[in-house]
């Protein structure tokens, strides 16, 4: 058997390569004291553009407070222009109902107080008291309550009539003064009819046509007030309705 020889570089082990540490460049101390002040350099220049930074951003903020109280300034003054506007309006609108209030309650007080009760005693009633702005009143619970308010009440032994009474008489009136007549016989002990007939009449200077009509097909005697001449026309209805 042939006996396989080594060579001698098969025989030759291989060495690790040495890994060699790169040595440190001495540095002496004017290149040391170089590279901090330039570190020191670079720091002051990046608080210095922090600063520059922030100061940018104070001045920003304080131009958006600036202008944010300026716009509440200009807000404050439309809305205190706003509301006096508002309040001259109103004040002109108040005037306005105040006089024709005040123009009704004369002719109420003047025209219809004194002649009413008379004339609706001419068709065939018996009342022997008139009573204006009249105010109808409960207790329930405890507590006294209002239950209507009448322009003028016609009262009498055995009847009584509710009279509403407006400038313009319109449809909706005619209809709430419906429904007041409901209430004065549903409290008719605390109104004071209790065993009487309750009546209903609408007045006004003016009155449209469909509050007339309204009127009539539920049985109330229609009130013209002439205020010229001082006088009222009574349009009695065809069936008169009782509550």
């Amino acid at each position: 058997m042939a006996v396989k020889k080594t060579t001698k570089k098969a025989a030759k082990k291989k060495r690790p390569v040495k890994k060699t540490v790169p040595k440190l460049k001495k540095m002496s101390a004017e290149e040391f004291f170089a590279v901090m002040a330039e570190t020191d350099a670079r720091i002051a220049r990046s608080r210095e553009a922090t600063d520059k930074a922030l100061r940018e951003l104070s001045a920003a903020n304080q131009r958006a407070r600036e202008e944010t109280e300026k716009a509440l300034r200009e807000l404050s003054a439309e809305n205190a222009k706003t509301a006096a506007e508002v309040k001259r309006v109103t004040s002109n609108l108040e005037n306005s109902y105040g006089g024709i209030s005040s123009r009704l309650g004369k002719l109420t007080e003047l025209v219809v107080v004194p002649k009413l009760r008379h004339n609706m005693n001419e068709q065939g009633h018996n009342f022997d008291s008139a009573e204006p702005d009249a105010l109808i009143r409960g207790v329930f619970g405890g507590r006294k309550e209002d239950i209507a308010q009448v322009d003028m009440f016609l009262s009498g032994p055995t009847e009584a009539m509710a009279v509403e009474i407006k400038s313009r008489l319109r449809e909706s009136a005619v209809r709430v003064h419906l429904g007041r007549l409901k209430d004065l016989r549903d409290y008719e002990e605390e109104a004071g009819i209790k065993g009487k007939k309750l009546f209903g009449a609408v007045a006004g200077i003016a009155i449209d046509e469909f509050a007339r009509k309204v009127a009539k097909e539920n049985g109330l005697y229609i009130v013209e007030i002439h205020e010229e001449e001082g006088q009222l026309d009574i349009e009695k209805p065809e069936t008169c309705r009782t509550w």
